[in-house]
């Protein structure tokens, strides 16, 4: 095929988000590589290996359990989500992203691809609110060319999977234990280290605001294995992103410490560096007492190790107190 018209990665990408668009059960997550091989034959047969592993670990069993919509006896819903439903579309811009290892910069050039969708689902979710869902006729393929058509699909855009090369090759290594005959037949090998990705959250961590314990860096670590519960909690936060930094994100003990995510409240850390030595620098633990605790806690972190996050403005509750008192002192005067 004449390379003039060979799809380019973007209009693969945009072709398989708006297959989606009007599919109300589809769920999952956007795939985001940042790891290719040098030779384009070896890099296709590597990614084929690796999302298979992906896809089939990630996956849950259509085994009868209730899981994510599946009732008992009953065929599915229109906007359930079953194991069949389950999508991985794959963002692979190599001349965009290709080795890119700067997180905040790979979540910029993704959010300029992805927010087409995420403008849709808004005017979908508006539409289901004002009661207009029923009069909603229009075609949902063409989200992917940038109209102003709805997003039915629950597919996550709050964050995504980036595999990088320390994920790629966890992947690739499940696959040699596995073996590409076993890929299909099985989710997990006992004894074996699970491959994982990188969660990438589409909210800068800029804006948002400080709550306590170690500054959110906006990314960790989440095992392959335990993607289908972290659906389930990304659901609970909503759009929240605060909410999620505090929920969902492990805390860093300190800096160079790597969270990872593997189930729901089983929470550990990968070191990125070697533990502090006596006396090194360790986050702050727990949630402060009040604004003026936050503050306290927030100024206590070298500038250093905040990162991008920032202190943020004083919520509304304490800035309600504060004119309460404000007026109560004026009237004992």
């Amino acid at each position: 095929m004449a390379a003039s018209t060979t799809p380019s990665s973007l209009d693969a990408f945009h072709t398989a988000m708006a297959r989606l668009a009007g599919v109300r059960g589809a769920w999952g997550f956007i795939v985001v590589r940042t790891a290719f091989c040098a030779d384009s034959d070896a890099d296709e047969a590597q990614w084929t290996r690796a999302y298979r592993v992906l896809r089939q670990i990630a996956l849950p069993k259509s085994s009868g359990d209730d899981v994510h919509g599946r009732r008992a006896g009953f065929a599915p819903r229109e906007d359930d989500k079953t194991p069949e439903r389950f999508a991985l579309p794959v963002l692979a811009d190599r001349a965009v992203l290709g080795g890119q290892k700067d997180l905040d910069l790979v979540r910029e050039l993704v959010n300029q691809q992805v927010e087409r969708y995420r403008e849709a689902r808004r005017r979908w979710v508006d539409a289901m609110k004002s009661g207009e869902e029923d009069d909603a006729d229009e075609d949902d393929a063409s989200v992917g060319s940038g109209s102003s058509s709805f997003w039915k699909s629950q597919l996550r855009l709050e964050g995504y999977l980036v595999v990088n090369d320390d994920a790629l090759a966890s992947l690739l290594a499940m696959a040699d234990v596995l073996g590409d005959d076993r890929i299909e037949q099985t989710s997990q090998t006992p004894g074996t280290a699970q491959p994982h990705v990188i969660f990438l959250d589409a909210t800068d961590p800029a804006d948002v605001p400080y709550q306590g314990g170690s500054p959110f860096q906006g990314w960790m670590r989440a095992e392959v294995l335990a993607l289908t519960e972290f659906e389930e909690q990304l659901d609970m936060c909503g759009n929240d992103a605060a909410r999620r930094s505090i929920q969902v994100y492990p805390q860093r003990i300190y800096p160079g410490h790597t969270p990872v995510y593997n189930g729901m409240g089983n929470f550990r850390g990968v070191h990125g560096r070697a533990p502090p030595a006596a006396g090194g620098y360790v986050f702050p633990r727990g949630t402060p007492r009040g604004w003026e605790g936050t503050v306290a806690t927030w100024e206590s972190i070298p500038v250093e190790h905040r990162g991008r996050q920032t202190l943020g403005p004083p919520p509304a509750w304490f800035l309600r107190r504060q004119a309460e008192q404000s007026a109560a002192r004026e009237g004992t005067q």
